[in-house]
């Protein structure tokens, strides 16, 4: 596709074909991303706790989308051009006041290509451009790679007591809800999207998670309530 990055280029406008659930601001998991902008900084958590969102969410409050690149990475393009190292050179030359690159959905890359990888997010950041990077935990293997980054996981995401409250005050929660909440009641698709049990098995049961992470999955499912023995 020759106008991969063209595609990418917001242009002031949310990415085409993301598709947001009801606007919820997240404005401490932001405030945490805004400490050190001149680090990777990189969201990792299965589908269905606001990945997308939240980086949507600060490309639009920081930047209102203008010279942001958001790349869609389970594209093949993504992997054709990282392997080219193309793709800073084509971004600089559709916008030479480049500020943010938002790399969602970063498939789960081999030792060479995790390397290539890191190494054009440092580029980047070394030259003023922010970064963000949304993944699975498990395409997540830039730990020892970017040891100075700034890392938002699936406990990071869940929705926080206040944050809870709120939806109990809005009326999206039942009454006595505290007494028979559990954990996963705290997950962002749950309270604010639609068909959210749905999407998080469907992100359970992908190609890229181990089979015994599934097996350990189906279990807690089946079970409900237990102990961990």
């Amino acid at each position: 596709m020759p106008n991969f990055l063209r595609t990418c280029h917001c242009q002031g406008y949310a990415p085409e074909g993301v598709d947001l659930p009801r606007r919820v601001s997240r404005a401490d998991l932001i405030a945490l991303m805004l400490r050190d902008r001149t680090v990777a900084r990189f969201i990792v958590a299965p589908p269905g706790y606001g990945r997308t969102a939240l980086a949507c969410e600060y490309a639009d409050i920081v930047f209102g989308f203008r010279h942001v690149f958001w790349v869609d990475c389970t594209s093949p393009c993504f992997l054709r051009d990282l392997d080219a190292g193309t793709l800073v050179e084509g971004m600089r030359a559709i916008d030479a006041e480049l500020a943010l690159v938002v790399w969602d959905d970063v498939p789960h890359l081999g030792a060479d290509r995790a390397e290539a990888f890191a190494a054009l997010l440092d580029g980047l950041l070394e030259s003023g451009v922010e970064v963000m990077a949304v993944c699975t935990p498990v395409s997540d293997v830039f730990a020892t790679l970017q040891r100075d980054r700034t890392l938002l996981t699936a406990a990071d995401l869940m929705l926080s007591s206040a944050e809870m409250r709120h939806e109990a005050a809005s009326g999206r929660l039942h009454e006595g809800w505290e007494a028979s909440c559990i954990p996963a009641d705290h997950t962002p698709c749950i309270r604010w999207g639609k068909g959210g049990e749905r999407l998080l098995m469907e992100g359970m049961v992908g190609d890229e998670v181990p089979a015994e992470l599934r097996l350990a999955a189906l279990v807690v499912l089946a079970l409900v309530r237990g102990t961990v023995d």
